[in-house]
C-alpha cells in the first residue's frame, strides 16, 4: 500500500458500527486521513433513539444531515491539495450538487461509495444518493444483485465485496464464572426483531429448545415462551464475542427486508470460533462447505433436527467450529482484507 495516498474519510463515527470498524482498519495502514462522521455520535457510546424530525425525513427518503457534513466536505476539498481518494461510507444523506462540485474541485479524486446494506431498498435509499450515483467512480456493495439494479439507475462502476469480520473484536473469548451466567448458552440467535426470526425460535421454543435471544426489537417478546429467554440488548463489541463464542449452537437468520444471502455474522461467527447454524444460501455455501464447516437449514423442521442433532454431538459440533474458525481466519475475509481491496480498486482511476 501506498502510504502517500491521502483520503478523505466519511464514515458512521459511533463505535458499534461497522463503518467504524473500517474506519479503524483504514487508520492502521498510515495514510494521510481527514475523517468526519455523518450522524450524530452518541455520548454514552450505545445506539440512540434518532430524532422525531430525523425519522420523518428518513421516511420521506431526505436523509437529514445533522451534523454539517456536506458543508466539511466541500470546504475540506477545496482547502487541501492533492487529495487521492474520497470513501463515503454507508453515508446516504451527501447531496449530489456536492459531488458534482467535488470533481470540478478536483478532477483527479477517485470518489467511492461503500454499503453493506441492500442499498436499493426504499427503507435504505434517499433521493440525494440516488440521483448522486453517477458521480461515484466506484460503489462497491456485498449484495450481488444490487449490482444489476444500481447500474440500472444510474451507477457507472459497481463492485462485489465480502461481508467481513473485525480480527480487533470477533476472536474466540472465554468467560468468568458470573460471565458464563449472563453469555453462556447451548444455542443463542443474535439480531434485531423480525417476524420470520421470530416464528422460527417459537417454533423451536414450543419443542424443547432453549434459546437466548438478543438484539433490539423484542420487547413485546419478552415472555412470548419461557423457552425464550429473551435479552432484548443490543451486544457491543466483545460482548457480542462471548456470546458466539460461548454458545454450542449460534443461530444465523438472514435480514428478509434486506433480501440477504450472506451477513455480516455468516463471517463474524466463525471468527470466533462459534458453531453456526445459518439459513441456507448458495452465497454462504460457497464459503463455508456446508456439514462441514457450519450448517445451514431450510425450514423450521430442520432447524429443529440439526439443534438437536448438535446438541447431542459434541466432537463434531466442534470440529466443525474449527474448521470454519481456520477457513475465515486463513485470509481475504478480515475488514482490513477487504479495506485494502477497496483501496486498491479506487487508485487504480
Amino acid at each position: 500500500m501506498n502510504n502517500s495516498i491521502k483520503v478523505v474519510y466519511i464514515g458512521d463515527g459511533n463505535s458499534y458500527s461497522r463503518s467504524f470498524m473500517r474506519f479503524k482498519a483504514l487508520k492502521t495502514l498510515k495514510l494521510d486521513i481527514l475523517d468526519k462522521t455523518f450522524l450524530p455520535v452518541t455520548k454514552t457510546g450505545l445506539i440512540g433513539k434518532p430524532k422525531i424530525l430525523t425519522r420523518i425525513l428518513h421516511k420521506l427518503r431526505l436523509h437529514r444531515d445533522e451534523v454539517g457534513v456536506n458543508k466539511w466536505l466541500l470546504s475540506v476539498v477545496k482547502q487541501t491539495k492533492d487529495i487521492n481518494i474520497v470513501w463515503i461510507d454507508g453515508a446516504t444523506n451527501i447531496y449530489p450538487w456536492v459531488l458534482s462540485k467535488l470533481k470540478k474541485i478536483n478532477g483527479s479524486l477517485s470518489l467511492i461509495f461503500l454499503s453493506e446494506d441492500d442499498i436499493i431498498a426504499n427503507h435504505n435509499m434517499s433521493y440525494w444518493h440516488r440521483y448522486g450515483l453517477y458521480y461515484y467512480d466506484h460503489i462497491f456493495t456485498t449484495k450481488q444483485f444490487n449490482i444489476s439494479e444500481l447500474y440500472s439507475i444510474g451507477a457507472r462502476s459497481v463492485h462485489l465485496i465480502s461481508d467481513s469480520y473485525c480480527s480487533d473484536i470477533h476472536h474466540p473469548c472465554s468467560l468468568t464464572n458470573s460471565e458464563s451466567l449472563l453469555y453462556g448458552a447451548d444455542v443463542s440467535a443474535v439480531g434485531a426483531y423480525e417476524k420470520d426470526r421470530y416464528t422460527r425460535l417459537l417454533y423451536i421454543a414450543q419443542h424443547g429448545i432453549k434459546v437466548n435471544v438478543w438484539g433490539g426489537g423484542w420487547s413485546n417478546y419478552v415472555d412470548a415462551h419461557h423457552n425464550l429467554n429473551v435479552k432484548n440488548l443490543f451486544l457491543y463489541e466483545e460482548e457480542y464475542s462471548k456470546v458466539i463464542s460461548n454458545s454450542k449452537i449460534n443461530l444465523n437468520f438472514l435480514r428478509k427486508m434486506n433480501r440477504d444471502t450472506i451477513t455480516s455474522r455468516t463471517l463474524e461467527i466463525p471468527a470466533c470460533k462459534g458453531f453456526m447454524l445459518s439459513e441456507r444460501t448458495d452465497r454462504q455455501k460457497e464459503i463455508f462447505i456446508e456439514g462441514v464447516e457450519a450448517d445451514y437449514f431450510s425450514s423450521n423442521e430442520e432447524l429443529l433436527e440439526k439443534i438437536r442433532f448438535y446438541l447431542a454431538n459434541n466432537n463434531l459440533r466442534n470440529e466443525i467450529a474449527n474448521n470454519g474458525f481456520s477457513k475465515c481466519t486463513a485470509g481475504g475475509f478480515s475488514i482490513k482484507d477487504i479495506v485494502l481491496s477497496v483501496l486498491d480498486k479506487a487508485s487504480s482511476v
